[in-house]
Order: structure tokens, then sequence, then C-alpha cells
């Protein structure tokens, strides 16, 4: 049996080491995202605060793959525990409603998932169960852009958002982006006439009964949308 040595990944941070969100770890040219950690722009960063670890256990099912066979990992401490991939994993769509916007985050109720349907409990209402709850940061609202966001010209409380889960976080806590074309808000209430609103463009809504016009970040219709969105609403 032949081993085959392979080189230590060049990485930004030293293995044991404490690592926070938002730290950049390494590049996925070397290393493949694991646990508490998420790909942006071409690098691996921590998505939790825990310790740096790294598998180089994995086996390639082929001798060719370009893949990474090191995984990295941020391990939490002090018995916290990751929100459950068991349902919910990274790459899901997620319909929710914001429940509070702040300067560098939003906070999001999720109510239903793609391919699962609605995630209140049976017998309960979203307003009575606790939801699983993602978080949408400033950087993660629109990609590509070189602009300053205003996350309060792109969400209001109530807003129902289709998004994605980007990474696990941790304590019940999902990242999730409205970064792609066909996420964002898709319904909205005007706050001069208490009506649904209409999307005019990719950043404005319109009331049809006072043309009052509202910033928003929205999301362009596609079928998951419509899918979710009727899982929600028969949920009242």
């Amino acid at each position: 049996m032949t081993t085959t040595m392979q080189s230590s990944p060049t990485l930004r941070f030293q293995i044991g080491s404490t690592v926070t969100p938002g730290d950049r770890i390494g590049s996925i040219r070397e290393v493949s995202p694991g646990k508490g950690t998420y790909v942006r722009g071409g690098h691996v960063y921590a998505s939790a605060v825990g310790t740096l670890t790294l598998d180089n256990s994995i086996e390639s099912s082929s001798s060719s793959s370009s893949q990474p066979l090191v995984v990295v990992s941020v391990e939490l401490g002090k018995g916290r525990q990751y929100a459950s991939s068991k349902v919910l994993t990274v790459g899901t769509l997620i319909l929710g409603r914001v429940s509070r916007v702040m300067m560098q985050q939003v906070i999001i109720d999720m109510v239903a998932a793609e391919h699962i349907g609605s995630l209140v409990v049976p017998g309960s209402s979203s307003t009575s169960q606790q939801l699983p709850e993602g978080v949408i940061r400033k950087e993660d609202a629109r990609s590509q852009t070189t602009e300053e966001i205003s996350l309060d010209k792109c969400f209001h409380p109530g807003d129902v958002v289709l998004c994605r889960i980007l990474a696990l976080g941790d304590s019940r806590k999902f990242l999730l982006t409205t970064g792609e074309t066909e996420l964002g808000v898709i319904q909205a209430i005007s706050k001069v006439s208490g009506q649904p609103m209409i999307p005019t463009s990719w950043n404005e809504m319109e009331c049809p009964i006072t043309h009052t016009k509202e910033s928003r970040k929205c999301a362009k219709p596609s079928s998951a949308s419509a899918s979710l969105s009727t899982t929600m609403t028969t949920q009242h």
C-alpha cells in the first residue's frame, strides 16, 4: 500500500487557535469548508467563535479529483452546539419574516424551507412558536456591490424575504444571504396605506393605492418563491 504525502495547507491561523466570525482561514484551492465556515470570494471564512480544526483523513473517490482533501472546521466550546443540519443545510432556500433591522445585520424568523415546507410545529402559529433564527449580515444583503449599503433601505420589520442558508451558525442561528437576483423581499406592506406593495424594480416597491414608493432589496419572481409563499400563507 502506497501512502501519498500531502503537504499542509497554508492557513492564516494556526490549528487550535481561536477564530471569530468573518476571520479568513484559507483558500478553497487548499481546503474545503466544514462546520462553522462558509465560502466567499474563493476563500473559506469562520462563521462562529471557536477552535480551528483540520481533518485530512478524507479519502478521495477519484485519484484525479481536483477537490481539496483537507476540511477545515470551527469547533464550538463550552457546551455550544451548531444549529441542526439534519433538516436545514447550507444552500437551502428559506422563506422568513424580518423581525429586526440593525445597522450591521437583519434578524430573520425562518418560517418555511425548500423541500421541507413549514418550520412551524403543527398546532402552533409562527407568532407563538419559537422559530429557527437567521441573520443576514450587511455584506450578504447584496452581491458584488461597491456601494455602501443601508440595511434599513433593503428590509423593514414584517417583510417576507426569500433567502438562502450561507452557513450554519451557533446557538440556533443560521447565516443567510439575499445576494442572488432571485433572493430578497417578496412581500412588503406600505407604511402609508397598510396595503401590500408591488415591486417596480430590484430596489423599489410601490403602493398600488397611494403610489408611494419605498426602498427594498426586491427578489426576482420565481417558482421557488411562489411555492414557499403558499406554504407560509397556509399556516394562518
